[in-house]
């Protein structure tokens, strides 16, 4: 279930950084900034909208009552982009994705992500851009795959005599 809840909520994240990308681009003549979203990239929270609505005291951190309404709106968040997905892709109104609306899903929000032209379809160039961004996320998360700067993970200090079991 857990699992299944945390699948939700990146997809339905996919969708809103599709929805995102259209408003992050730039115009004739603009320079290309970062777009929108924290460290986890577009969909992610963003750290400065986050501080400026929730830091009521302006210190720079979020304590106590403002850090408990930031998780709750997040909360609220991931359940209104949860509900989003249940509504488009549950077919059989089971209440849950079984395998087959979750393979339905994902090809959707691939295609509304990656689908530069609009045409509905990925083409060769989008699919290769598909296929690298899903590479990158794979290897992200559990301790898996390289770190995302590149370097190399610290060797683990034991104390004197102690083995790995």
């Amino acid at each position: 279930m857990k699992k299944t809840i945390y699948r939700l909520s990146l997809l339905t994240g996919l969708i809103a950084a599709g929805s995102l990308s259209a408003f992050a681009e730039p115009g004739d003549g603009e320079k290309k900034g970062p777009r929108p979203g924290g460290p986890r990239g577009p969909g992610g929270p963003d750290r400065e909208a986050i501080m400026k609505e929730f830091d009521a005291d302006g210190n720079g951190k979020l304590e106590g009552d403002e850090r408990t309404k930031a998780r709750a709106a997040m909360e609220a968040k991931m359940a209104e982009r949860k509900a989003a997905a249940l509504k488009e892709f549950d077919a059989d109104n089971s209440g849950d994705l079984d395998d087959n609306e979750k393979k339905t899903m994902r090809e959707a929000m691939r295609i509304r992500h990656f689908d530069e032209d609009k045409d509905g379809k990925l083409n060769d160039e989008e699919q290769a851009k598909a296929d690298e961004a899903k590479k990158r996320f794979e290897g992200r998360g559990e301790g898996r795959g390289p770190r995302p700067d590149g370097g190399t993970r610290p060797e683990r200090k034991r104390p004197e005599g102690k083995q790995p079991e």
